[in-house]
């Protein structure tokens, strides 16, 4: 009993002490049962912003470049036969037109060696100017004497389409008086020594013209002058000489002669003109 007693008595002494630890907060901490808890993870959705698609460089292919060939230039060939226009002396119209209408045309000049050759006349018309053009032709290779040759040749020319009037048929440079549809004939050119010319300051305005010269005959007196306008700024007088008498012996020298008219200028505009009397050549200029 009494070791009951002693038994108990310890018993109650650490129970006091475990009492008074466990109110100091001494006391060993029961085992905690330690409960995990099992947090899933969050996958964070991650929002994927694609990259942007890179648009592929394509490299071309090279093309293949076809060069068209260059076409190789074929090489004009050099003339073997060499055209010109020939020397011309004299021109002179034979006759009257004949019921064709053809005149012809009488050529004469000179050849510059004995391989050229007069091969063809070329006739146009410009309003009252008749070109005749008169070609001639040579070999290049040719190997020639360098002998002057004179030459004769005739052309026929139509005119039976022209209106009645006076023209001017030139040929290489040279040109005579042509008169369509008149009796009288212009007869023989007189030579001019000099011509002048004075502008008269009236409304209309007047040119007077002053030439000096020489008769062909002794029996020879002034003829019709006639004017033709052979260009823009070209003018061509035509003065003759007619014989009256033709059964008086009229040889020898004509005299000299002065002459003055008026030149028509009803159709001129402003401007320098170069005015040819028979085959003297002067300067007008006028201001209307």
């Amino acid at each position: 009993m009494k070791e009951y007693n002693r038994i108990m008595k310890k018993l109650g002494w650490w129970l006091i002490i475990g009492l008074l630890l466990v109110a100091c907060g001494g006391e060993e901490p029961l085992p905690t049962r330690m409960v995990m808890a099992v947090v899933p993870t969050v996958v964070p959705t991650a929002t994927i912003t694609p990259s942007p698609t890179a648009t592929p460089t394509v490299t071309p292919a090279p093309t293949s470049v076809v060069k068209t060939p260059t076409p190789t230039a074929t090489p004009t060939p050099e003339p073997t036969v060499l055209l010109r226009a020939a020397e011309v002396s004299r021109v002179e119209i034979l006759g009257e037109p004949d019921e064709a209408g053809m005149i012809m045309v009488q050529v004469e000049g000179v050849l510059p060696d004995v391989c050229t050759e007069v091969v063809r006349g070329v006739p146009r018309v410009e309003e009252k100017i008749l070109y005749l053009t008169v070609e001639t032709e040579r070999e290049v290779a040719a190997v020639c004497d360098v002998i002057e040759t004179e030459y004769v040749v005739t052309y026929p020319f139509f005119v039976g389409n022209l209106e009645p009037g006076t023209y001017a048929l030139a040929v290489n440079g040279q040109s005579v008086p042509l008169i369509l549809g008149e009796e009288a004939s212009l007869g023989e050119l007189v030579t001019i020594n000099d011509m002048r010319f004075t502008v008269l300051a009236e409304e209309p305005v007047r040119v007077e013209v002053w030439v000096t010269g020489r008769l062909p005959n002794s029996c020879a007196e002034l003829g019709e002058i006639r004017q033709v306008q052979v260009a823009t700024d070209e003018i061509q007088l035509w003065i003759p000489a007619v014989t009256r008498d033709e059964e008086t012996d009229c040889g020898g020298r004509g005299p000299r002669f002065e002459h003055t008219f008026d030149l028509d200028v009803s159709y001129l505009e402003t401007g320098v003109y170069t005015i040819y009397a028979n085959e003297l050549e002067g300067s007008l200029t006028i201001f209307l």
